[in-house]
């Protein structure tokens, strides 16, 4: 069987962004998977179009043994961050984790490692966004 990647959009609305994503991995690592393309998003009244996210909440729940890097894409992209078992960041009082991707185009990467075919590894991640137009 191969692996499965399920995404959810709960929210794409005028600023902000919540996406959840299940992986089911049962044959081999993923690489550099592109989980969300701000491109892609749904257009604001007076902006239009986002072209970065910025990253506000992360919730992640991973299989024991799995391990996964988030990245920003670009011409040089740059590690968001490196994720393993269970947790939750939140940045309510901050800026969020900003894209520093030389020549980002504002898409995030999802790498794994650590995967098995026994069992399953499995990987949960909710992200929050914020949209960018610059």
């Amino acid at each position: 069987m191969a692996n499965t990647i399920d995404t959810q959009l709960i929210h794409d609305g005028e600023t902000n962004v919540v996406q959840k994503y299940t992986a089911n991995l049962t044959a081999t690592d993923l690489s550099s998977v592109t989980l969300i393309d701000p491109s892609t998003l749904h257009p604001t009244a007076l902006a239009g179009v986002p072209t970065k996210l910025r990253l506000m909440s992360i919730n992640w729940a991973l299989s024991n043994g799995l391990e996964a890097t988030l990245t920003w894409d670009g011409a040089t992209p740059a590690l968001l961050m490196a994720l393993a078992g269970r947790g939750e960041i939140k940045h309510p009082r901050y800026q969020g984790f900003i894209n520093d991707a030389t020549t980002p185009n504002g898409k995030i990467l999802l790498t794994t490692t650590g995967a098995t075919t026994t069992p399953p590894q499995t990987l949960t991640l909710t992200l929050q966004y914020q949209k960018q137009f610059t």
